[in-house]
């Protein structure tokens, strides 16, 4: 996150430690169809919705195509403190 991303070193242990504060494991319920043009985003697509994110973070142009995926809004790195502030 340091170099892709441009993040400062704070900037980065603050997702960090929320990251660590809200992870869970979860087992993904595989989709009834499929929905992205890369199967492999599917499966990331599926865990979101099995573990009833709020939102899933990528840079992944395809994910990023569909916006929202059931209740699984999917945004951009660096919209994801905006959407933090808006969701408390």
């Amino acid at each position: 996150m340091l170099t892709k991303f441009h993040y400062d070193e704070n900037e980065v242990n603050e997702a960090l430690n929320l990251v660590l504060k809200r992870a869970e494991i979860v087992q993904p319920v595989p989709l009834q169809e499929r929905i992205s043009s890369d199967p492999g985003d599917d499966n990331i697509i599926a865990t979101a919705v099995s573990a009833n994110c709020d939102c899933l973070i990528s840079g992944d142009k395809d994910l990023f195509l569909l916006k929202k995926f059931q209740n699984v809004r999917i945004i951009r790195p660096s919209e994801f403190w905006k959407f933090e502030a808006s969701s408390k």
